[in-house]
């Protein structure tokens, strides 16, 4: 009985690290600011992206360092940050889409905020892909932040896109989630263990 127990445990282990995200490609550096950071308006600097080239071919979430400046601001509503990924350039085509309403923070730091998208989107590892992000001109102005000594200085697929220039000093804040292997091999190997053990 005790190893039943210890075998369903092991399944829900298996089961719940098939539900979760690994990290693909990143660019962050910890709090608070370091030398070298810089925030871009993402509204001011419109349009405005990070290059990334995936290792995985299945993209579940992509999380952004962004910070908040409140001052001499419109009124207005807090308005959304849309993600928008696209194919190889900014201004190529649109894969999917993703938006939501960052909750306003401590605004002397940046947080990070992520973006889920409602499946897993395809993508060909290697390939060049772009985060694009905008937002609305109102109550908050979201900025992006990035660093120098980047993800890739100078490299194809890991450049930033300010305003169409094409930036590889710096990189901005950001993590892409892809989809882990499934552990139905895993589990099925476990099941044939308890099965076995039943049997003796």
């Amino acid at each position: 009985m005790r190893l039943c127990y210890m075998a369903l445990f092991l399944i829900f282990l298996l089961t719940t690290q098939a539900r979760s995200n690994l990290i693909d490609q990143r660019w962050e550096q910890p709090q608070p600011y370091v030398s070298g950071g810089s925030g871009h308006s993402i509204y001011l600097n419109s349009p405005i992206g990070q290059e990334f080239t995936p290792t995985r071919d299945k993209m579940t979430a992509i999380e952004l360092a962004i910070s908040a400046d409140v001052q001499n601001m419109p009124p207005g509503d807090t308005p959304p940050i849309t993600i928008t990924l696209r194919e190889n350039a900014i201004t190529d085509n649109i894969i999917e889409t993703t938006s939501r309403v960052p909750e306003l923070l401590d605004t002397t730091a940046f947080h990070w905020f992520r973006f889920d998208f409602d499946e897993a989107v395809s993508l060909v590892p290697g390939n060049r892909y772009v985060i694009e992000v905008s937002t609305l001109w109102a109550k908050v102005n979201w900025v992006w932040v990035g660093w120098q000594d980047t993800y890739g200085i100078g490299v194809p697929g890991r450049r930033i896109i300010d305003g169409i220039a094409q930036d590889s000093a710096h990189a901005f804040g950001f993590r892409t989630y892809s989809a882990p292997e499934p552990a139905t091999l895993s589990l099925l190997s476990l099941s044939g263990f308890v099965l076995l053990r039943r049997r003796h």
